[in-house]
């Protein structure tokens, strides 16, 4: 009992010194600002008492080792300071950022997480081990502390001992360790207000096995992300307590056991997400009444049978895509009567899709039956085969249209009739007459073309939007030749990885985005122009805001909600492969890619196949 006496003694007094040195060794470099010197005087006093507080409390009830029960422990800045350094702008001062934080904490944590908390806010000594542990409620320990003491980084005393005030969004459990039992998340809900905890993220390759009732100390989840790529079994109950839940991911299940019925308690379930996930007839959707959103994407079965989808009647989002399936049964099949938005890669006649579809994304080698669905805002069919554009004529509500229009319809095209069409994306050689039916047109994005008489846009007098890709002789017709009509655009970009690299003449680029400027804005000084080797963007400007691709999408064009919801998701695959496909659009939207769409790192074959889609 001594022994361990002297070691809280050495260790609050170490403790204590350390906060001394690093508080004199501050007050040296501010020693001619009294304001900062009583700053710095008053906060390490107030610090030091609560390190004689935690030493009282430890040596009144001694335990078996060192910083058992409530302990504290200093984090150091790495910020220098010394007798040279210049005070001119003092007013920054502040004790957590120049001298460190001191930790309170009211739960057993052993020296080794301690010390790799520290570490783990020290950069210097930060490395890639420094977050293993040999067990899992080790990591816990440390992820809710690393979490909870990120949250209050601007604090110089962090007190962690009142649960209900430890309040934290989200936690991601991520890592290898392998021996999880039913209670390995319970410390989770002694430390924090789990009321507050929505997002939990699990990302293991060594689990082989997830124990009944696992979740259900984080009761008030409402969204759960689970990749288990090696686990073995899945077992009913797993996600018991989890009433509040609205968002489930399964990732890399695809040699794992999953029960039937497994989802059987999630009664407030909005979206599911399976991703290379084994599906099985056995009821696996059969409790999801409520469910809004499935996502279903590079699956495998051997024998699946489209029954098993009859009791999602208030689904209204479904993505289906890249999955393998040998055999379909469509025996028992009723249909989905209340789908609105459908991205699928596989034959639309199988599926019997409400007739009331508004969004429509689809991938595959025939097009059919897209004229059943009278009511389509927004259609992708750029990477489908047809020998008719016809149907396009019963799509009067249609806004939105990706097509890639081969040479043997350009023709056609000009009799087609959209008069609600907002904006189209045409992939095609030679650019069709647009009609009078398009007059409503305000965005229009080419990419692809070969040739472009200037007579085809006299229509388009509302067109304020125009993205020119991939079309390097298109790019100089509209740069030398004038268009009449074209002359009221808030945003106009030429994007070419060939024909801006060979242009180095400064002057000559002065000379692109002056003529652009002057041709196609109504009020040519009042825009703002980026160019780099590969594209000319010149953006307009409304009063003091820049009309950027952005900001164009979200307030001009003039589309429904549920489109432009629909193409600006990061949710949404049309957006991630299509609408984002290249770097300067991605900055452009200032959107980091999803949780689901990151996925998509393993699907290089694939992508690699899309290529040549059409072609084939």
């Amino acid at each position: 009992m001594n022994r361990i006496r002297n070691e809280f003694l050495e260790y609050y007094s170490n403790l204590a010194n350390e906060i001394d040195i690093k508080s004199e060794k501050a007050i040296d470099s501010f020693k001619n600002d009294d304001t900062i010197v009583n700053k710095i005087n008053s906060q390490r006093e107030e610090i030091i008492i609560k390190v004689k507080e935690v030493e009282k409390t430890n040596l009144n009830n001694l335990n078996d080792s060192l910083l058992e029960g409530q302990s504290c422990f200093f984090i150091p800045s790495l910020d220098s300071l010394d007798s040279q350094t210049k005070t001119d702008d003092n007013s920054n001062f502040e004790f957590h950022s120049h001298i460190g934080q001191l930790v309170v904490i009211n739960f057993n944590l052993n020296k080794t997480i301690i010390k790799k908390l520290i570490r783990r806010h020290v950069p210097k000594i930060h490395n890639e081990d420094s977050n293993k542990f040999d067990t899992c409620d080790e990591f816990v320990r440390f992820k809710v502390f690393l979490k909870l003491i990120e949250s209050k980084r601007d604090e110089s005393l962090v007190d962690l001992t009142h649960s209900e005030n430890n309040i934290i969004a989200e936690l991601d459990l991520s890592d290898d360790y392998t021996d999880l039992n039913e209670n390995s998340l319970s410390f989770i809900s002694t430390c924090l207000n789990v009321e507050f905890l929505e997002k939990l993220k699990i990302e293991n390759y060594s689990v082989r096995v997830l124990p009944k009732n696992f979740f259900r100390p984080l009761k008030y989840l409402t969204k759960l992300k689970l990749s288990l790529r090696n686990l073995r079994h899945l077992p009913q109950g797993v996600f018991n307590g989890l009433k509040y839940l609205e968002i489930l991911k399964l990732c890399d299940f695809t040699s794992t056991k999953i029960e039937p019925n497994i989802f059987k308690n999630l009664i407030s379930l909005e979206k599911l997400v399976l991703y290379r996930v084994s599906l099985k007839n056995d009821g696996l959707f059969r409790s999801l009444k409520n469910l809004k959103k499935l996502v279903i994407k590079n699956c495998r079965s051997s024998y699946f049978e489209l029954k098993s989808f009859n009791t999602l009647k208030n689904l209204e989002y479904l993505k289906f895509l890249k999955n393998s399936i040998s055999q379909l049964e469509l025996y028992g099949y009723w249909g989905f009567k209340s789908l609105k938005i459908l991205e699928i890669d596989q034959n639309l006649e199988l599926y019997k899709i409400n007739p009331r579809l508004e969004i429509l994304s689809y991938k595959f080698y025939k097009l059919k039956c897209v004229n059943n669905f009278k009511m389509l805002k927004f259609l992708n069919i750029r990477k489908c085969y047809f020998k008719s554009i016809d149907f396009l004529n019963g799509l009067n509500e249609l806004e939105f249209l990706d097509i890639n229009l081969p040479v043997d319809l350009i023709d056609s095209f000009e009799l087609v009739n959209l008069p609600k069409l907002k904006f189209l994306v045409l992939t095609c050689e030679n650019i069709p007459n647009f009609n009078e039916s398009l007059n409503n047109l305000q965005g229009l994005e080419l990419s692809g073309c070969r040739f472009l008489p200037r007579d085809q846009f006299v229509n388009l007098v509302n067109l304020d939007y125009l993205y020119v890709s991939h079309s390097e002789f298109v790019i100089k017709t509209f740069i030398n030749a004038n268009f009449q009509i074209i002359n009221q655009l808030k945003y106009l970009k030429y994007d070419s990885n060939f024909f801006f690299g060979f242009i180095d003449d400064e002057i000559e680029k002065e000379k692109i985005r002056r003529d652009s400027t002057l041709k196609f804005f109504k009020e040519p000084n009042e825009t703002v122009i980026e160019i780099d080797n590969y594209s000319i963007e010149i953006m307009g400007k409304l009063k003091e805001e820049v009309i950027s691709e952005k900001v164009y999408f979200e307030k001009y064009l003039q589309v429904s909600e549920c489109v432009r919801e629909f193409f600006l998701s990061s949710e949404s695959n049309y957006f991630e492969k299509y609408f984002r496909n290249t770097q300067k659009r991605r900055l452009n939207f200032d959107l980091t890619i999803s949780d689901e769409s990151s996925d998509d790192r393993y699907d290089y074959s694939y992508e690699q196949d899309e290529q040549n889609f059409v072609d084939t």
